[in-house]
């Protein structure tokens, strides 16, 4: 007949496996709260360099505007000149210059129409982005949550495993238990 000492220590080693295992358990849940929360700030940086790529393009789409002005208010200070030269060649050297600031203002406002087509493009295809980062976003914060119930559970069940570990080892042999504890 088995000893009876030895059954329960084979009680006591069940336990403590079970109350390892927890512990293990508990300190993964750190380590998998922080990759969650470093994804989370991943895709709030995506976002961010979206709204980013679309702020510069406004941008370079005002300075193209300004430039077309400025060529604008050349021509009329040409027109201007035109009005006021005596000359044959200072009145051609002006058209001259005024018929290339206009060809300036046409390629300004070609690259400006360009620009605002894919600035339209890039809008479209940041408010899909955005949707299903926010999404994605959603999820790793129910994961998190999920994780934050999970590690209340772990907490609980923790505390019982200790209780459960601490009743069983009351019923072993004292001898019994120092042998156990230094093989283990």
């Amino acid at each position: 007949m088995p000893d009876p000492q030895i059954q329960k220590l084979l009680i006591v080693q069940d336990r403590d496996v079970e109350l390892l295992k927890i512990e293990q358990e508990l300190k993964r849940i750190p380590i998998e709260r922080q990759n969650l929360e470093a994804k989370v700030i991943a895709e709030r940086e995506n976002i961010e360099v979206a709204q980013k790529t679309l702020r510069e393009k406004e941008v370079r789409r005002s300075e193209l505007d300004a430039d077309v002005k400025a060529q604008e208010a050349a021509v009329n200070r040409f027109r201007t000149q035109q009005l006021e030269v005596k000359k044959n060649d200072e009145y051609r050297a002006l058209s001259q210059q005024i018929d290339q600031a206009e060809k300036a203002i046409s390629d300004l406002e070609e690259a400006e129409i360009a620009l605002m087509l894919e600035i339209d493009l890039e809008q479209e295809k940041f408010k899909l982005e955005k949707v299903t980062i926010e999404s994605r976003i959603k999820e790793l914060n129910r994961l998190t949550d999920v994780l934050a119930e999970r590690e209340r559970e772990m907490q609980a069940s923790l505390l019982q495993a200790r209780n459960l570990a601490s009743e069983v080892r009351e019923g072993v042999d004292s001898n019994y238990l120092e042998h156990y504890e230094r093989v283990k």
